[in-house]
Formats: C-alpha cells, structure tokens, sequence
C-alpha cells in the first residue's frame, strides 16, 4: 500500500512539473503567411515576408523587408523593423526570384533545413521577370497575395497538372545524385 501511495505522490509531482516546451507568446510575436527571396541590391540577399493582420473580420497583409549579407542578418534586420519576432512556422509558399535560381539556390535551401524555422513542407515557386517581393506586394483580390497563391499551388499540388512542389521534396530531389527537379514559376503582368 506504501509502494501505491508512494509512486501515485510521485507520478503527481510529475504532472505538476510538466508544461510545454515550445510555448509561444503570440502577441509578441508577427504571423508570417509567406516569404519571398531576392538579390539585395547593396547586399546578397533581400528577404521578404508577408505578415498577417487582422481588423475585425478583415483579413490584410503587410510586406516587410530587410537586406543581409547572409539570411540570419536579413532574419535579424526584420526583428529590428517589426519590434517582434517573424512567426515563421506558418509560412506557406516560398517566392524566389529568377536571380535567386540562377546563382545558387542550394545554400538557401540549405539554411532552411538546418534553421528548422520554416516548414519543410512550404511550397516554393519562382517568379520570372521581376523581384518576388513586388507579386506580395499586388493587393489583388481581399485576400493576402501570399494565402492567394498557397491555395493556388495547394489545389494544384491535389488536383491539377502544374507540378507544385513542397520544399522537402525538391532538397531531396536536388541532393540525390542523378536526380533533377523544377519548380513552378509565376509572373506578375498587368492588363
């Protein structure tokens, strides 16, 4: 009966110890709904996202940038701009520019695996003729340019015949000898 008593006091104290390990203050945070890649034009990298905002029913975005000789320094220069961290775990679509491909773009896919902070499963597009940026920044629509073209690549990912992408398909595919993959591209045109 000791033994019962003793290990249910235990397994009490236990519970009360426990929380969760990853709690995240949301309002000390900015929810990031995607995130757009380009060449700086005074440093390497000009790292775009679209923030979420809400105002009352109305859903709206906001694009925000910030240009680094690395990505962590554009991470760093976006904390700085919006005064809070960039809630990137619920990025959903990952715009690069034409530039961007051309380059390199494995030691950018590289850092987001080892980051750990952007989903693996984010789906990636390139956008021809342009900076990604400019395609977050076209308020087209009521809905954030970024959720616009997630659903679009996600409808086509399950329905269509454009070949969307999830980033963790397209690293192993590009690190896998002998194996070749592509992205989608879009463009911005106006009418």
């Amino acid at each position: 009966m000791r033994r019962k008593l003793a290990l249910l006091s235990i397994v009490a104290c236990l519970l009360t110890l426990t929380g969760c390990w990853d709690y995240t203050e949301l309002n000390q945070e900015e929810l990031v709904i995607g995130i757009s890649l380009d060449v700086g034009q005074s440093k390497a990298y000009l790292l775009a996202v679209e923030v979420v905002c809400f105002d009352g029913e109305e859903v709206s975005g906001r694009v925000h940038m910030a240009e680094g000789d690395n990505l962590d320094e554009c991470v760093h220069g976006l904390v700085r701009q919006l005064g809070q961290f960039p809630l990137l775990p619920h990025a959903s679509v990952l715009l690069f520019s034409e530039e961007i491909a051309r380059q390199n773009l494995m030691p950018v896919l590289e850092w987001i695996v080892k980051d750990r902070k952007i989903p693996l499963g984010i789906l990636l597009t390139m956008v021809e003729r342009g900076p990604a940026y400019e395609l977050m920044q076209a308020g087209i629509g009521k809905l954030p340019r970024s959720l616009t073209i997630a659903e679009m690549l996600h409808d086509e990912l399950t329905y269509g015949k454009i070949h969307a992408i999830p980033l963790y398909v397209f690293y192993d595919e590009a690190t896998t000898l002998g194996k070749t993959s592509s992205v989608p591209s879009i463009m911005l045109r106006s009418n």
